[in-house]
């Protein structure tokens, strides 16, 4: 009974139909169960049924697989299929035809068949009771069928309920007393690069293309501050030795006796730590996920820009600002304060180096110095355009130059031109600078 009625829905409601992707075949029939099927028909004998049901099962690729599931359902069904040993293949067309002449048509199917004679039918060895049994059961098992998607259905709407009423767009937290303040962060799409026309733009802003983030996260409200890496770097003994680069006159040069602790000028606990590089900040979020027990991390490339836009398409989140008079309101770069060639002349910002985090505006989504302050070290590594790049909000990690990573947002060493959202910089990994710092990122569960 249960036999019969797994094979129902198998060939009255078209569930194993085939629907998954495969280059091989033109993107269709990938497991082909109709064509696999077809010599072990219906009227085999119940060992025969129970074989055509496995093999259904195998041939079960939905919708969205990938190409590896794909391969795997197609190379159980040929291993089932060689240990098989089939009836004729013989048409339905052909089927018709015999059963309403009463003979064997003499095409080559009909030949094969008069060679292997044909197991009786459903219909011949049951009788029209069981043919109409069969019928119901099929009726059966397709409505339990549509039952089970709907409430499979009704679970995922449940559940995607369950995490937006946990994770509304724009709440704030902290998982501990020194964790960092974290901002959740709406899915959406966004065009990510600079156009063409943008003031200042570089070419490595380009060519400019949607990105899509299909799932809210979280990101730091601030970049990492002096005093929650001095936590991690007490718990952890992480080593402060290499030095830092720092800027000297016309050049930057590595001095042995600067770390983050001392980056050559004076810094509040309050203000975005520096001097480290994309390995120390990566050991940081791996730090605080074994604390909290929550995956921590750094952004993506196009999460940063996600993020720093905050739904806008401008030069900068508070508008196309050509004159560089918003600049001191919003981020802390080289200003009038300074004596820097490339200083922003409209206006002063009151810092001469790092600021403390939160001193100045933030944008749409609450965050604060995505430009300007410190560089903020992303996952990616070192592409030269967006050619290729991903399209789904992950970090770019193959291909490039991986020795080196990607920075993005600029810093209070940073003229105007550095200062906009498409804005791309880049360092080596294992580099530390007097003005590189992060900021970081979480995923979101329900």
């Amino acid at each position: 009974m249960i036999r019969s009625l797994m094979l129902a829905v198998l060939f009255v409601t078209g569930y194993g139909s085939p629907v998954a992707a495969d280059p091989g075949n033109g993107g269709r029939n990938a497991c082909r169960p109709a064509e696999a099927l077809e010599p072990w028909r219906p009227d085999a004998d119940a060992g025969g049924r129970w074989k055509m049901l496995e093999m259904g099962r195998f041939c079960r690729v939905g919708p969205g697989a990938s190409q590896a599931q794909v391969m795997a359902a197609v190379n159980e069904r040929d291993a089932l299929a060689a240990s098989m040993t089939p009836q004729p293949l013989v048409t339905a067309q052909e089927r018709a035809r015999r059963r309403r002449s009463g003979g064997v048509s003499d095409r080559p199917e009909a030949a094969a068949a008069r060679q292997t004679p044909a197991r009786p039918s459903v219909r011949a060895r049951y009788g029209d009771a069981e043919d109409a049994r069969e019928k119901e059961e099929g009726r059966a098992a397709t409505a339990l069928l549509e039952g089970g998607k709907s409430a499979e259905l009704e679970r995922d709407m449940r559940r995607h309920e369950e995490f937006e009423r946990r994770w509304p767009a724009g709440k704030e937290f902290r998982e501990c007393g020194e964790c960092p303040e974290m901002v959740v962060i709406p899915a959406g799409k966004f065009m990510m690069g600079s156009p063409g026309g943008e003031l200042g733009r570089y070419g490595n802003e380009g060519p400019r293309h949607e990105v899509r983030i299909g799932k809210r996260f979280a990101v730091g409200k601030y970049e990492a501050t002096r005093a929650e890496y001095e936590v991690f770097a007490k718990e952890t003994s992480r080593e402060t030795a290499g030095g830092c680069h720092v800027f000297r006159g016309k050049r930057w040069r590595r001095d042995g006796n600067r770390s983050w602790r001392d980056p050559g000028y004076g810094q509040t606990a309050r203000e975005p730590v520096v001097c480290v590089n994309r390995d120390d900040a990566r050991a940081y979020a791996a730090w605080l996920s074994e604390k909290t027990g929550k995956e921590y991390r750094l952004l993506s490339e196009s999460e940063w820009e996600y993020v720093a836009r905050a739904g806008t398409a401008t030069r900068r989140y508070w508008g196309e600002d050509a004159d560089d008079t918003g600049l001191c309101r919003h981020a802390n770069g080289a200003g009038s304060e300074t004596s820097h060639v490339w200083r922003n002349k409209a206006c002063s910002d009151g810092y001469r180096r790092t600021a403390p985090v939160g001193s100045l505006g933030s944008n749409g989504w609450g965050l604060h110095d995505v430009i300007g302050n410190v560089w903020e070290w992303v996952e990616d590594c070192l592409h030269e355009n967006y050619s290729g790049a991903p399209t789904e909000g992950s970090a770019w990690t193959s291909g490039g130059d991986c020795k080196s990573r990607m920075l993005r947002g600029g810093s209070w060493l940073s003229g105007s031109r550095d200062l906009r959202s498409a804005l791309r910089g880049r360092n080596t990994a294992g580099d530390r600078y007097y003005d590189d710092g992060f900021r970081i990122a979480r995923t979101l569960t329900p």
